[in-house]
């Protein structure tokens, strides 16, 4: 028979000391899993309570600033748009409502006829602050918690009298669709469109100055198409076209200015694609075209004056195939073609006046495929050829009119002759000189005196 030892006492009561350690681990373990579990239903019921009682306040500063916006009070309409800016500010959630209200705001109805009294005048500064609110928005570092870069703006059928966005960045989907510019002025001074979409289309500028003038059209796109120019100025001048996507599609000129004077276009497609241009002036003055692609394919000139006086072309392409001259006068007197190419396919040219006098032929190629010169006087009078660019004709159709050059025997090296134009009779009629021209009209001259 075994006989119990005190050693065995001993370890009994040490296997006893370490279950009962064991359990009061457990215990302890237990207890203190209880207690945090309490802890964090107690932090989210708080977090919940602080996140309603926080958007409880946000919905009130909005229905306050709301009713003051709609308030008949002018200065009481300021202190809600101000009110409104400042919950944007802070209410990241809710940021975009409060911008969609301010934009609602300028497409309310507007009688933008000028007069004297207070409710007019009173009601123009209230927009105005709004697009200044805006404006400063925008022109913040994308890195501001304030910044408004890449929020949706519209202001689609908005009357404009005013306003300035000058160095604003436009990143998001901005809707100027069917908007109204008139009198006064709107800049665009300086401003930067990239990455999303701003729309013009079908816009109407009439007697305001819109200005553009250097700003950047980096990425996305901006559109004009459909809209109108009736008098006034829309100007892109210094502006620079690197890689936007920028249409004027279906865009009618009958009177004004649209002005890309200085304008550096390097990359991206400009489309102005079956514009009318009835009147007014378009001008491409002291441009340089140095890799976009420039469409004025199907372009119709019925009037107004085109201008590339001192463009310089080094690359891309300048496309007016399909083409129409009807009326008015385009000049490339002083431009520089250096590179790239200008397509004058199919071309219709029945009337005005297209002028490359004291142009100058590097290195582009001008190509007049199948072009019809029907009835406008096209001059390349003061023409300079170096040699290295070519002015190919010989797939023109000349039916009557054809261009007109400074007397030589033989062509300038790179110009390349339309065929010989006939007469009734079938006699090939020589080229055209200005110096002949020049005789036709002094004798016309001195016959009818």
């Amino acid at each position: 028979m075994q006989t119990w030892e005190a050693k065995d006492s001993l370890d009994l009561v040490r296997i006893a000391l370490v279950v009962t350690g064991g359990l009061g681990g457990v215990v302890a373990l237990v207890v203190a899993y209880r207690k945090q579990r309490v802890a964090e239903d107690a932090n989210r019921r708080e977090e919940e309570a602080s996140r309603r009682d926080e958007a409880k306040l946000y919905n009130e500063r909005f229905i306050a600033a709301s009713q003051l916006i709609g308030h008949d009070s002018a200065m009481v309409r300021m202190t809600g748009i101000q009110a409104m800016a400042g919950l944007a500010d802070d209410w990241l959630a809710g940021r975009q409502t409060c911008i969609n209200v301010l934009c609602s705001y300028l497409r309310m109805p507007y009688d933008h006829i000028p007069g004297d009294h207070d409710l007019v005048r009173g009601e123009r500064e209230v927009r105005l602050i709004i697009i200044g609110i805006i404006s400063e928005h925008l022109r913040r570092d994308s890195a501001d918690s304030k910044s408004w870069r890449g929020y949706d703006l519209d202001f689609s059928g908005a009357v404009f009298d005013g306003g300035d966005f000058s160095g604003a960045h436009f990143e998001g989907v901005t809707s100027f669709h069917g908007a109204l510019f008139v009198r006064s002025e709107v800049s665009f001074v300086g401003a930067t469109f990239s990455h999303g979409t701003t729309s013009f289309i079908e816009a109407e500028f009439s007697g305001s100055r819109v200005r553009f003038e250097d700003s950047s059209f980096v990425s996305g796109g901006v559109y004009f198409g459909r809209a109108t120019l009736s008098k006034g100025r829309v100007s892109f001048s210094g502006a620079k076209f690197n890689g936007a996507a920028v249409g004027f599609s279906g865009f009618l000129l009958s009177g004004g200015t649209l002005s890309f004077g200085s304008a550096k276009f390097t990359a991206g497609p400009i489309t102005l694609s079956g514009v009318r241009l009835e009147a007014g002036e378009l001008t491409f003055w002291e441009s340089k075209f140095m890799g976009a692609m420039v469409s004025l394919s199907g372009a119709r000139f019925a009037g107004a004056n085109v201008s590339f006086v001192g463009a310089e072309v080094s690359d891309g392409v300048i496309n007016f195939s399909m083409a129409g001259l009807t009326n008015g006068v385009i000049r490339f007197g002083h431009t520089a073609f250096l590179g790239g190419e200008v397509k004058f396919s199919e071309m219709r040219f029945n009337g005005g006046e297209m002028v490359f006098s004291d142009a100058r032929f590097d290195s582009s190629s001008l190509s007049f495929d199948r072009a019809v010169f029907q009835g406008s006087t096209v001059t390349f009078t003061d023409t300079e050829f170096t040699g290295g660019g070519i002015v190919d004709l010989s797939r023109a159709v000349v039916r009557k009119c054809p261009p007109v050059f400074d007397s030589w025997i033989e062509p300038p090296r790179g110009l390349i002759m339309p065929p010989p134009m006939k007469d009734f009779a079938g006699t090939e009629t020589p080229p055209v000189f200005a110096e002949q021209v020049s005789e036709a009209i002094a004798a016309a001259d001195a016959s009818e005196s």
